[in-house]
């Protein structure tokens, strides 16, 4: 696997890459892959999609609306590893259209496969796929901790040499660095100012300077930005949160 490894790093292109990738992939009997991303919350965006070996009216059928129900990401996102998408988490809420298009997978010889989310710089994030041949039924015994080992390398041997050519990056003082994170945290301007010793009319001031910089037009877009390009992670440990019906900053319960 080193020798694979190693030649995903040497290649200098995008399409090198791939080449790589599915080689490697291949060695463990996943002849079939598909890379799929940017991967959110928010299914009706990005999620672009490319394939290798998977049937082309799948292709067609999730770009033209199946992406918007696909559950195998948000599902993959709760997991720790790879997760095979015929096993997905036991207590797993499905809508009906959801468990729809996992049963109209077998159509597409797709009814089994392997997947993981993989990350990047600045919270990029994506999805790399992968499956047998069609009518292969070994994939459970396919060596999982391989395939996170080279899905994981693919994305970043992707962003070494070819994702962040032509990212522009955002230049923020530390001030607007602090509004932001307040801002993600769900306080109001009278919540961040009170935390960080401002005027509330310095931080309606900053917050117009962020989403200009930004090129977006309200808060919540602005923290999405911001998350998306690693200035800001959203904890999970928040103490305060805004009443939605007030305006203003109530502390959770208990706390």
């Amino acid at each position: 696997m080193r020798d694979a490894i190693d030649k995903i790093f040497a290649a200098t292109t995008a399409p090198e890459i791939y080449v790589a990738t599915n080689a490697a992939l291949a060695d463990l009997g996943l002849t079939r892959t598909y890379y799929l991303g940017p991967i959110s919350n928010d299914r009706t965006r990005g999620r672009n999609l490319l394939s290798f070996g998977f049937s082309s009216e799948w292709e067609i059928s999730y770009r033209e609306g199946f992406r918007s129900v696909d559950p195998i990401p948000g599902a993959t996102a709760l997991q720790p590893g790879p997760l095979f998408w015929h096993h997905l988490p036991p207590g797993l809420s499905l809508r009906p259209e959801e468990q729809a298009y996992l049963d109209k997978l077998q159509d597409w010889d797709m009814s089994q496969g392997i997947c993981t989310l993989v990350f990047g710089p600045h919270s990029r994030v994506a999805m790399i796929g992968a499956s047998m041949s069609p009518g292969d039924d070994s994939i459970d015994s396919v060596d999982v901790n391989g395939f996170h080992v080279i899905a994981m390398a693919s994305f970043a041997a992707y962003y070494r040499k070819v994702g962040m050519k032509s990212e522009k990056m955002l230049s923020f003082s530390t001030r607007e660095l602090d509004v932001l994170y307040w801002m993600a945290q769900g306080l109001s301007n009278i919540g961040i100012a009170k935390e960080l010793d401002l005027s509330p009319e310095a931080v309606a001031s900053c917050t117009k300077q962020l989403m200009s910089k930004m090129n977006v037009f309200d808060r919540t877009a602005a923290v999405m930005r911001g998350v998306q390009l690693g200035y800001v992670i959203v904890s999970d440990d928040v103490s305060r949160r805004v009443d939605s019906s007030t305006g203003l900053d109530v502390a959770e319960p208990g706390r």
